[in-house]
């Protein structure tokens, strides 16, 4: 075979090109970040409980979409956190959202979720509808967010 491997390389790419019918454009674009304008209070209530509101406005498609979130919530001894909020957003009323949080010395493991279905519908199948499940009834997605945080600094000034 006589062909080098710059050679196979460009014919791959050919052959890719090909397939995939790539088309090359010079025309410029423009497009506007989306832009987030955030206000969070929080009161203490005690050492362990907390409430909060957040007022969250984005800029999108030229136009401004705001939300509101009351949230709650509490330390169960040094490493549990737990919380629950409630969003209105989208001119939707039913945004609940829960937050369960561990922490082991410098590492904290979190799961948050919203939007969370809580209406739901009931569905008949099987042999004569005798079985049902259940389905969220108007809920168009939800979320669940994970993950892990390390935590750097002083040991008592952890939140």
């Amino acid at each position: 075979d006589t062909t080098n491997l710059l050679d196979r390389v460009n014919n791959f790419i050919d052959t890719l090109s090909a397939i995939f019918k790539v088309d090359t454009l010079y025309e410029t674009y423009r497009t506007p970040l989306n832009t987030y304008i955030n206000f969070h209070l929080f009161y203490d209530i005690n050492k362990n409980n907390r409430l909060s509101v957040l007022v969250r406005n984005q800029f999108y498609l030229e136009a401004l979409h705001t939300s509101l979130s009351l949230g709650y919530t509490t330390k169960i001894g040094k490493i549990l956190t737990l919380g629950a909020s409630y969003s209105i957003s989208n001119r939707k009323y039913d945004n609940f959202g829960f937050v369960l949080a561990t922490r082991f010395g410098k590492t904290q493991f979190y799961i948050t979720t919203d939007n969370l279905p809580i209406f739901m519908k009931k569905f008949n199948w099987g042999d004569n509808f005798s079985k049902t499940f259940s389905v969220p009834k108007n809920t168009k997605y939800f979320n669940i967010h994970y993950g892990v945080n390390i935590l750097f600094g002083d040991k008592n000034s952890y939140d």
